[in-house]
């Protein structure tokens, strides 16, 4: 027997060795995303809203204040037509938006009835 067949025989003996005891690779699995979301800050918290729920997101605009409403209530503004309450959501929670002005965000949500602004951090 030559060097290179006993070489060759010795790959061939490991090679059928490994292939009887080892294990296969892990099936292959498509992921698929259930739910795409928007993600956003507030109160210092990372949170999401599933994007379905959002019509869309804007800068703060300016609003026109109401009188005798509560102080989280920022007040209406013209989103293209319609009235949009702008809510602040930190205040309504009990807390404050901690991010600049022009980082703040609104969330607009038109859904079930409901059409309105969310003020949040980013």
């Amino acid at each position: 027997m030559t060097k290179h067949s006993s070489a060759f025989n010795t790959l061939l003996s490991l090679s059928r060795q490994f292939t009887e005891t080892g294990r296969g690779l892990p099936a292959q699995e498509d992921i698929v995303p259930t739910r795409k979301v928007a993600c956003f800050s507030l109160l210092g918290v990372h949170l999401a809203i599933a994007l379905e729920e959002l019509t869309e997101i804007i800068e703060l605009p300016q609003c026109t204040r109401l009188p005798r409403v509560n102080t989280w209530v920022l007040g209406v503004a013209n989103l293209r037509g319609r009235l949009l309450p702008v809510i602040n959501f930190a205040e309504f929670l009990g807390g404050a938006l901690s991010a600049p002005p022009k980082a703040q965000r609104v969330l607009v949500i038109d859904m079930m009835g409901i059409f309105v602004g969310l003020v949040v951090d980013r």
